[in-house]
């Protein structure tokens, strides 16, 4: 597996076929990836391996913004289902007027 590094040496991009040169970019090859637990995988030329490359303040905010994306995808679909009863109540409405 090939990975595009950036020139802090965080993962841009992976790829199984070699990429060809990069504009701004290093190219390692590694048999694995990252832990999927990393916010930021950043590769450590002296250990050859992924370390975390995201300092507390970006983990932070990287886990605020995706509570915000779930709060509101389970106000979403609280707002479908209000909406789908609401549509129920009224096709029942009009059922009973005829």
């Amino acid at each position: 597996m090939f990975f595009t590094l950036d020139r802090n040496g965080c993962m841009i991009s992976y790829d199984d076929v070699k990429p060809g040169s990069t504009d701004d970019g290093l190219i390692i090859e590694c048999d694995h990836f990252a832990p999927n637990t990393m916010y930021k995988p950043k590769w450590d030329y002296v250990t050859n391996d992924w370390i975390e490359g995201a300092d507390v303040a970006e983990i932070k905010e990287t886990i605020a913004q995706s509570t915000a994306i779930v709060n509101d995808a389970t106000q979403s679909n609280e707002t479908a289902t209000v909406n789908a009863k609401l549509d129920l109540i009224l096709e029942l409405l009009q059922k009973k007027e005829e």
